[in-house]
């Protein structure tokens, strides 16, 4: 259950609607050449004759007088590669809104702060691990309980927990349920002061 405190319309807490989610593995990356594309490049090899790597091996070869076409490496137009490393993993899976990878890397949006820090764990004082992150395609799922509207931009919102997965006991013998809290760190959007 998610609680925002913040931007609630009387100052006190709202809660988001629950709901389900599927849980799918994210495709691995496309390399494969269609079969279209593979005729059109065995048709230039005969007509070159040469291999597609040799022509792009010559066409790259510093000092060598460069003849008809050669292959050029582009530069991002926004100049922002991080984001756009992003994008290009998301178009794997583009209707994704949560990243799962306990212990992995998230997928960020922009370079992390060095000065921003993980606390190790207040329970048991061991390390927090990255474990999920929250995807900005999850905004327009998020709805309140109560139907009031709460404002919320983000880029990202990795979560980071207990590497040793503690959970104390309650405090309250009755009481089955403990709420454990999380490390949660946030990268904005790197466009929100466009649309401010």
């Amino acid at each position: 259950m998610l609680q925002v405190s913040e931007s609630a319309p009387s100052g006190g807490l709202s809660v988001f609607k629950s709901f389900y989610l599927s849980v799918i593995e994210e495709p691995p990356e496309v390399t494969s050449v269609d079969v279209h594309v593979e005729d059109l490049i065995r048709k230039y090899e005969q007509d070159e004759g040469k291999q597609l790597d040799e022509l792009f091996k010559e066409s790259c070869t510093p000092g060598k007088p460069k003849h008809g076409e050669h292959y050029e490496k582009t530069e991002l137009k926004h100049g922002d590669k991080m984001f756009h490393k992003f994008l290009k993993r998301l178009q794997r899976c583009p209707e994704q809104c949560i990243r799962y990878d306990r212990n992995g890397d998230p997928l960020l949006v922009s370079i992390m702060d060095s000065s921003r820090t993980i606390p190790n764990c207040p329970y048991c004082g061991c390390q927090r691990i990255f474990e999920l992150q929250l995807l900005p395609s999850l905004i327009p799922w998020l709805k309140t309980e109560n139907g009031s509207d709460v404002e919320i931009d983000y880029g990202i919102v990795m979560i980071y927990t207990c590497q040793n997965n503690c959970w104390p006991p309650s405090s309250d013998p009755n009481c089955t349920l403990t709420v454990m809290e999380e490390f949660i760190m946030v990268q904005a959007d790197p466009d929100h002061q466009f649309f401010r």
